[in-house]
């Protein structure tokens, strides 16, 4: 007979729930999202009423994730292709703790940088001289390059959970940014 013991316990119990969350988004980014859904920026980090900053926010997934992970929290989501931002907003519109921003975070000396995508939601979307050593852009005819309204990473606010994934400018981001983090790996 199993003992009833464990069920009594006051010590917390870790349970890993899976919520319905529909996105929109292209067929080819489905898996890359649900990664995001099934915790693959999971930090470790607890807490409630946060400041979360989703650099790169792609169609929303880690918002979303990032609402039902810290609770009370205000997350801005930046995102700065406009189609991509679209996404966003569509998926993120009943999410009032979601606040997003159609601009790339990038540390421009102007109010605009070259920015260049194959389709919304492109997972491989970049600003151009942070992806130039990445791809090569020259032989693609599948992108289109256009410029995307900027903002210096020291304007972002304070924040408690910062997620930064926009192919390849995460370290300028973070070396120009006011961040005072802390690891949780």
């Amino acid at each position: 007979m199993r003992s009833h013991r464990s069920q009594e316990s006051s010590e917390p119990f870790a349970l890993q729930a899976r919520i319905r969350v529909e996105l929109s988004c292209p067929a080819r980014m489905v898996p890359y999202l649900t990664w995001v859904l099934e915790g693959e920026y999971e930090s470790g980090y607890v807490g409630e009423g946060l400041r979360v900053l989703d650099i790169g926010a792609n169609a929303g997934a880690f918002s979303i994730w990032a609402a039902h992970r810290w609770p009370g929290s205000t997350i801005d989501a930046y995102e700065p292709s406009p189609s991509t931002f679209a996404l966003l907003q569509e998926n993120t519109r009943s999410y009032p703790m979601i606040r997003c921003h159609n601009l790339a975070v990038y540390p421009s000396a102007g109010d605009e940088i070259a920015f260049t995508s194959r389709y919304p939601g492109d997972g491989e979307a970049g600003i151009v001289e942070s992806l130039a050593d990445t791809f090569d852009l020259g032989k693609r005819g599948e992108r289109e390059f256009f410029d995307v309204p900027a903002m210096h990473p020291r304007e972002l606010p304070a924040a408690d959970i910062v997620k930064i994934d926009v192919e390849g400018a995460e370290a300028e981001i973070v070396k120009h940014a006011n961040f005072r983090l802390q690891c949780y790996c």
